[in-house]
């Protein structure tokens, strides 16, 4: 944990010196709670106790040291080098600060103008028709750059270039991101205006007359989200703005832009870019995640981290950056650490030193790509960067490139991969960045030598082991590069044409420049490019909203038309299974809201129909391929996906019934991973496609490559019955195969795939065994990819990693007690405890020890597993772990809750809290019959776990896992006050019960309340 924090600490720090917010003279305060100031000092000098001064007082700036710390005298005298985002200037003014939705001017100072653009998304010579118009803000990125609207033409423009203004026409109606709005009610009206403003579909009838949320603002359209029906893009002039009630505008504010959550100092208004510190409080936040994306328990890595706000939605549930992972969640588990800053980063100082990270310890960040503190040249591309050919940028070490997004280094020491000995020119997004070049419009001549090199990388090394070879290297650059053009004109006509005639025209079209070039090239990393060139042009909202043109009414000949949407339809299910990055532009496009209506619309039909199952198949292929991407999470939520998907789980078609599990499988949290339980006819399927694909040419099968299977293996195994049933079938010897003969995406994902299986300790003592599994994956630590790297690294620790709870019968009996659903806040897992015969002998424990003042003899629980209870605070009071004796007390299952509701024993004759009054079990003395003078009415232990776990006190149940039936008992473990109780002989039949103890001294007994303190759930399980 403190590693960790140190490490984003560390990024927090780099952070602010880019951000550059303070200069000196500058009026500075620390609005942090002393624990929070404390922290962020770490790695920025420390903390001392005259730092208290801060906590309370304004300073001033004197400057930035060679670390990029601020330096701040305070009228004391004394000076500080504190942590930048520990700083809050004193009387700055926000209130021209702009927003998504701003109406801005930009300057019509051309020089000016192309001066900024330096390290701020750069200059095109397009740009200069927007100079002095008005246009409108749709995206402020975290470093303040905005994407403005001008004419129909989005442009990344410096802020410093931009001047707030009124709307034009004027009126006090202008929208802005996070307005309630009300839709005109009047049908025909709105289906007029909405041309050429997002255009008009059926479903949004039902959102006339609604009030809803702006959760997006364009130059002629505002996006609009109505809960439980949906979002879509309105003509402003359809839209009344509705004044929000105080109560509401204090709770929440835009969608994309800020919200607002309570901090240690008082309320602080989040917005998109800011830094935010995840609440530790596990209890707490799994309680507000209710309804605000929901729990799962690896959420729990990120708890007490500080991360980045990367998405406000319209929920004001918020996307936040920690540790390479987003997580959604509700506010009211974020307290802001500091702001995205909004001045542009400075040059730094000739005086800045840095030190580059260990190797394997980078931060590695995809973003706007930077210049390297090493070499020198742009962190994304290197010296066949396309700015730094040019020349005519202000660029500096650690600074902006300028040329736009892709790899941006190291968060840390600011170095590139190459510098760093960590290439990762294979990556989805090292190809997804030259193909952005490419949308960009660049100089052709360095992007075919961009390209060239490209496929270069991804020929060489290992790439896809049986790579069909139909032409040879040089043929395959040349034509590959040939169709990227033609697609970019096929995309560009998509987007112009909406109308009947040109139906027929825009299918063969497509036809010839996009499905043609996927048949042709087969290899993974060729499609990838092609699918990723789409996403960086648009094509996938293009196609998206052309399949909406298509579906919405007849527009030319029915057969043109079906075969046009055919085509369609097609294009997206293969491109979003080439690319990630087509899959992520398929999420913003509205596409799954379509898909997901399919599967609604189908849901009970006849899916022998071969249109009706064509139109499921490829709806669930989608879903299945957009799935992959953590960034679409979000999106499938919002279409309530996992309500969608559920009935087809139940089908027989298994070419429909896999990809549904499939689907299902990435997007159930672990809690409701008994959704995504197979059945053997599902585990064949799979385990033979995946033998099936490690046997073809191109490493496919059935229209999946291997990996995809090996990451829906290991999806499938976060369910506890799939892992069992999968080993079973073969699916470990497949996934080691991979990781021998894959190629690096394939080898990481098996080692991804391997890792979940052994979170199984049968399937890990298996594997443990195997010595050629255990070999591979040793290889594989010293992959020259980082990420298949750190698979196999993280694989390797799980497998030697040895805990209690690694225990095959610890496991059992973890899911016995799971089964008598017991509150969670009853137990302390801390001092859990196998006491099972090979954990026992393994820890060198005796079977005996003495506790207590006097000291007094008991037997370890041997055989059965303790999960540790909660103790009062008056046991450390009354000195109870030293002073007090251990005994047992052997109970029934539906005892259990009521004894831990109240915290004591209770004796025969006493009512429980549930108002029900207990008796003596059968077997053991009572009124009816005893010795003469005894009295029952006390409560029962003993120093032996063997007489207290006799069936006459722990009375068996039975219990079923994984097929077997076992019989259950459970006792507690107990101190004991010394001089509280009688020792007795055995009340009990049995005699000679343990070996150490003679039936004369067995049985205790004592009638006082206040003298037993119960520290342990003891549980056994013995098969039947």
């Amino acid at each position: 944990m403190g590693n960790a924090l140190d490490a984003e600490l560390g990024r927090i720090a780099q952070v602010g010196v880019s951000l550059g917010r303070y200069s000196k003279g500058d009026k500075v305060k620390v609005e942090h709670d002393l624990m929070t100031l404390q922290l962020l000092q770490r790695g920025h000098g420390g903390f001392t106790l005259p730092m208290l001064e801060c906590v309370s007082t304004e300073g001033t700036v004197e400057g930035v040291d060679q670390d990029g710390d601020i330096v701040v005298r305070y009228p004391s005298g004394n000076r500080f080098c504190l942590n930048p985002d520990a700083l809050t200037k004193v009387g700055g003014d926000d209130s021209t600060a702009l927003r998504s939705g701003d109406w801005v001017r930009v300057s019509d100072d051309h020089g000016r103008v192309q001066r900024q653009q330096a390290g701020h998304g750069g200059w095109n010579n397009d740009m200069a028709a927007s100079l002095g118009k008005v246009g409108r803000v749709v995206h402020v990125f975290p470093d303040r750059d905005m994407k403005v609207d001008v004419g129909g033409r989005v442009w990344c423009f410096n802020p410093a270039s931009l001047t707030k203004v009124s709307a034009p026409g004027g009126g006090g109606n202008r929208l802005s991101v996070g307005d309630l709005v009300k839709i005109d009610g009047n049908a025909s009206r709105v289906r007029t205006m909405q041309e050429g403003h997002g255009g008009w579909v059926p479903a949004m009838a039902a959102s006339l007359g609604q009030v809803g949320r702006v959760v997006a603002v364009g130059a002629d359209r505002a996006k609009v989200e109505i809960p439980g029906k949906g979002g879509w893009l309105y003509n402003p002039d359809v839209l009344t703005k509705v004044e929000k009630s105080r109560s509401d505008s204090s709770s929440s504010n835009s969608s994309s832009g800020s919200s607002t959550s309570s901090s240690s100092s008082g309320t602080a208004e989040i917005s998109v870019g800011d830094l935010v510190r995840v609440s530790s409080d596990a209890g707490r936040v799994r309680v507000l995640q209710r309804g605000h994306g929901g729990w799962n328990d690896r959420m729990l890595e990120a708890l007490g981290k500080v991360g980045r706000v990367v998405k406000v939605d319209s929920d004001n549930d918020m996307t936040v950056h920690v540790d390479g992972t987003d997580w959604l969640f509700n506010p009211g588990s974020l307290t802001r650490v500091s702001s995205g800053g909004s001045q542009a980063a400075p040059k730094p100082s000739s005086a800045e030193k840095t030190s580059m990270c260990a190797k394997g310890t980078h931060q590695w960040n995809k973003d706007k790509c930077k210049v390297c503190k090493f070499c020198k040249k742009c962190t994304g591309y290197g010296g066949k960067c396309v700015e730094e050919a040019k020349g005519r940028l202000l660029r500096f070490p650690g600074g902006p490139c300028g040329c736009g997004a892709g790899d941006a280094g190291c968060e840390r020491c600011g170095c590139c991969r190459t510098c760093a000995g960590e290439d990762d020119s294979d990556s989805d997004e090292d190809i997804g960045g030259l193909m952005r070049h490419l949308a960009a419009g660049r100089d052709q001549l360095t992007v075919l030598d961009l390209l060239k090199a490209a496929l270069e990388r991804s020929e060489g090394g290992e790439g896809t082991p049986r790579g069909i070879k139909t032409l040879s290297p040089e043929e395959r650059r040349e034509k590959l590069y040939e169709h990227l053009p033609k697609m970019s004109k096929a995309i560009d006509m998509v987007k112009s044409k909406r109308d009947g005639g040109s139906v027929s025209t825009i299918k063969d079209t497509l036809e010839e420049s996009l499905d043609g070039p996927y048949k042709t090239f087969p290899k993974k990393a060729e499609r990838k490019i092609m699918g990723d060139h789409l996403a960086n042009i648009g094509g996938a909202r293009a196609l998206t909203d052309y399949l909406k043109f298509l579906m919405n009414g007849k527009h030319t000949e029915e057969q043109v038309q079906l075969k046009c949407l055919h085509v369609v339809r097609s294009l997206l299910w293969n491109f979003s299974d080439a690319s990630f990055e087509f899959c992520r532009e398929l999420g913003k496009s509205g596409l799954l809201t379509i898909v997901s209506q399919d599967l609604a619309n189908f849901e009970g039909a006849d899916l022998k129909h071969e249109v009706i199952h064509l139109v499921v198949l490829s709806a669930l292929a989608v879903m299945h391929n957009c799935a992959k991407v953590p960034e679409n999470r979000h999106f499938f939520q919002d279409i309530k996906a996992v309500d969608r998907i559920r009935p087809y789980l139940q089908v027989e078609d298994l070419n429909l019934k896999v990809p549904a599990v499939l689907t299902m499988a990435y997007l159930v949290e672990d809690r409701n991973s008994s959704l995504i339980e197979v059945d053997d006819s599902v585990a064949d399927y799979v385990i033979r496609t995946m033998n099936k694909a490690l046997g073809s040419s191109d490493m496919r099968a059935d229209g999946y490559s291997v990996m995809e299977l090996a990451m829906a293996l290991g999806a499938l195994a976060r369910n506890d019955a799939n892992k069992e049933l999968l080993t079973k079938k073969g699916a470990l010897k497949q996934l080691i195969a991979l990781a021998q003969d894959g190629d690096s995406t394939d080898k990481e994902q098996a080692a991804k795939a391997l890792q979940a299986f052994l979170h199984d300790p049968d399937v890990k003592a298996q594997l443990k065994k195997d010595r050629e599994a255990v070999t591979v994956l040793n290889q594989l630590k010293e992959h020259e990819d980082h990420a298949v790297k750190k698979a196999a690294t993280d694989a390797m620790q799980t497998l030697h990693k040895s805990t209690a709870s690694d225990c095959p019968y610890m496991q059992r009996c973890m899911k016995f007690k799971t089964s008598l659903k017991l509150q969670d806040g009853f137990f302390d897992d801390r001092f859990n405890m196998c006491y099972c015969r090979e954990c026992h002998l393994s820890r060198g424990d005796q079977d005996y020890y003495k506790r207590g003042d006097p000291q007094k003899d008991y037997g370890l629980p041997v055989g059965w597993c303790r999960f540790s209870l909660k103790v009062p605070p008056r046991a450390t009071a009354l000195g109870v772990f030293q002073k007090w004796h251990v005994a047992f007390h052997g109970t029934t299952v539906g005892a259990l809750e009521s004894i831990l509701n109240t915290g004591d024993l209770i004796k025969a004759g006493d009512k429980t809290m549930e108002g029900s009054r207990l008796s003596e079990r059968d077997g053991h003395y009572k009124d009816s019959w005893k010795p003469e003078g005894f009295d029952t009415k006390q409560v029962f232990v003993s120093p032996s776990i063997h007489y207290a776990g006799l069936p006459a006190y722990a009375k068996p149940s039975s219990f079923t896992h994984r097929g077997t039936t076992y019989e259950a008992k459970v006792a507690l473990q107990l101190y004991i006050k010394p001089g509280s109780y009688k020792v007795a002989a055995s009340t009990v039949a049995r005699k000679n019960v343990d070996k150490k103890f003679s039936d004369s001294e067995i049985e205790w007994s004592t009638d006082r309340h206040g003298v037993i303190i119960v520290y342990g759930l003891l549980v056994k399980l013995d098969e039947k």
